[in-house]
């Protein structure tokens, strides 16, 4: 009897060695090889792998909530009642955004929606739904807005602002020509044609930090964007629909005050004009916990040398941050309950 157990112990011994040999090798890897092993070539850290047939469904949990989303309001479409996601003490939040809420170059788990959630569920059962989709503009935000308005009873909707929010998807311009937006600003500027940003096609064949035509074009046409009066209509005319008093709009930028980020001062003046409820990512500077980013931010801020989308630590800066403007001003009813 002693030496079977003596063998069940040496193999359970063995597993765990086996298991934390595989957790550190793979935090080495992301740490130090993450170019090489993962950009691009992951799934998993929500790559839409070149070469790849992926759908929608084939990134599982990360796109789960944009999937519900539409079955759901085809359903509602179709004349049935809307859903409410658990029960009536259940805080709900809808996280809209592009690549940020995404979570492109990390694990779904490591992203600002995760994290927010299990941090706000400590104090109050809370769904945050993740509704982020790679290359998404302000119109698709307010787009998504408006279906997710329509199918569920949100408390909360929270927005990531990102610069280059004025490029237009390009696979989504029978959408956009559909909307009202898109046909007043045409109405009203027929001589301007949107700027779009790069195809879909051409953002999952090859990413932009592997390719310098890429990045020169897509600069192009970011600084396109942010000097066009037909886009700058569409963000004006976005912003005005989208929602005030259940809403918080979050710039992601630590630079958004700096001089060579004219956009940001733009944006701001726009957000001020429709008189949304804002955070920044500089906020974060009075967090003692984050003091040696803001000594280095151009180190912390991107995934990689090669992938400059946020990383695990903004993720983390971001969603406490939220969690904070929520947990803390009675406004947003996040504590009524106690």
């Amino acid at each position: 009897m002693k030496k079977i157990w003596k063998i069940l112990l040496l193999t359970i011994a063995g597993l765990l060695t086996v298991f934390f040999a595989i957790k550190i090798s793979y935090f080495f890897a992301e740490t130090y090889f993450f170019d090489k092993i993962f950009y691009y070539k992951s799934i998993d850290h929500g790559y839409w792998v070149p070469g790849k047939e992926l759908l929608l469904d084939s990134f599982g949990e990360r796109s789960l909530d944009l999937i519900q989303l539409d079955e759901n309001f085809q359903i509602i479409q179709d004349g049935n009642q809307s859903f409410k996601l658990d029960d009536d003490e259940t805080y709900t939040i809808a996280l809209i955004g592009d690549s940020y809420i995404w979570g492109q170059g990390l694990r779904f788990e490591d992203t600002v929606s995760q994290i927010l959630e299990k941090q706000l569920n400590e104090h109050r059962k809370t769904e945050v739904l993740s509704l982020g989709y790679s290359g998404d503009s302000i119109l698709d935000y307010l787009m998504r807005y408006e279906k997710t308005k329509q199918t569920y009873s949100v408390d909360l909707y929270l927005f990531m602002l990102v610069g280059n929010d004025l490029l237009l998807t390009d696979g989504n311009r029978n959408q956009y020509n559909d909307h009202q937006i898109m046909q007043f600003c045409q109405k009203s500027f027929p001589e301007l044609k949107p700027v779009y940003d790069l195809s879909n096609d051409e953002n999952k064949t090859k990413s932009i930090g592997q390719s310098t035509d890429m990045k020169e074009n897509w600069l192009e046409r970011f600084d396109q964007s942010w000097n066009s009066v037909l886009n700058l209509c569409v963000l004006d005319q976005s912003l005005s629909q989208l929602p005030q008093k259940n809403a918080i709009y979050v710039v992601s930028s630590y630079e958004h005050s700096d001089p060579s980020q004219p956009q940001w001062e733009i944006y701001k003046n726009y957000l001020k004009k429709h008189e949304k409820t804002t955070i920044y990512l500089t906020d974060a500077k009075k967090m003692e916990e984050y003091a040696p980013f803001w000594k280095s931010p151009d180190k912390y801020y991107p995934v990689s040398d090669q992938d400059s989308h946020p990383s695990k630590l903004i993720h983390n800066m971001t969603a406490k941050l939220i969690f904070q403007e929520i947990s803390l001003d009675p406004y947003w009813k996040f504590n009524q309950g106690d």
